[in-house]
């Protein structure tokens, strides 16, 4: 674990974050939440070439190299952004997915959100785990009404096409719903993707084998693209 191994390094005094930062210009959380999403591109290397192999391991890997960038970068508040999945959870099995499953789960995620920007309000901009929050509130207001669209398809209500995409006609187990708010990908700062395209990508639909160069391609160039921009804005 890549935060793990920092963060002790920092408690003796060791980790070369703080001086990296002091070097840059930067914040010291700000190049932290730098390293944890660049870290998305070896952690995307460890999966294909190691973990994808066994679909038991596939979402449990996305968990805990998840709360390891969440403990490194916010410590032990990470601890919130656990708390609406698991509500979410409970209120699918204790309500099924429906229209008041929505309701509750925008209105305790929003009040959840608003409530956690009050209580670090500083005059500061600070990267505090109200900054995956905000994607992780959407994220789950996104996924009840996908369980909801579902629901409806089993009843034979029309949809769009659109919602007939990303409809969940089952709940996300247990597993797969903390897999999907710890995506390593985009867990900080997004982007943000429904639940289906990530079960669809736990579930080798997309074609990961036969269009690896397109992939690897897109992704080469969005990174160079990335720290093309950054080094423009930090340079001024």
């Amino acid at each position: 674990m890549f935060g793990l191994a920092l963060c002790l390094l920092g408690w003796v005094g060791l980790s070369p974050v703080p001086m990296l930062a002091n070097v840059i210009g930067a914040t010291e959380p700000a190049l932290k939440l730098l390293i944890s999403i660049l870290l998305g591109y070896p952690l995307a290397i460890v999966y294909h070439k190691y973990i994808r192999k066994y679909d038991r391991f596939r979402n449990l890997y996305f968990i805990l190299t998840g709360l390891d960038m969440a403990y490194y970068n916010f410590g032990a508040s990470m601890y919130h952004n656990a708390i609406p999945a698991i509500v979410i959870y409970m209120s699918t099995k204790l309500l099924g997915p429906g229209k008041i499953n929505a309701i509750l789960t925008f209105a305790f995620n929003m009040t959840y959100l608003l409530a956690g920007y009050v209580v670090t309000e500083s005059e500061d901009y600070d990267i505090t785990w109200t900054m995956p929050h905000c994607v992780l509130t959407l994220k789950l207001i996104a996924l009840s009404f996908d369980v909801w669209d579902g629901d409806k398809l089993l009843k034979g209500e029309q949809l769009s096409e659109n919602n007939k995409k990303t409809a969940l006609t089952a709940p996300p187990t247990f597993l797969e719903l903390i897999g999907f708010v710890y995506f390593p990908a985009c867990f900080l700062v997004g982007p943000i993707f429904s639940f289906r395209r990530y079960k669809d990508f736990i579930t080798d639909q997309f074609p990961l084998d036969s269009s690896a160069d397109v992939y690897e391609h897109l992704a080469l160039k969005r990174l160079i693209q990335g720290v093309f921009y950054l080094a423009a804005y930090q340079i001024g």
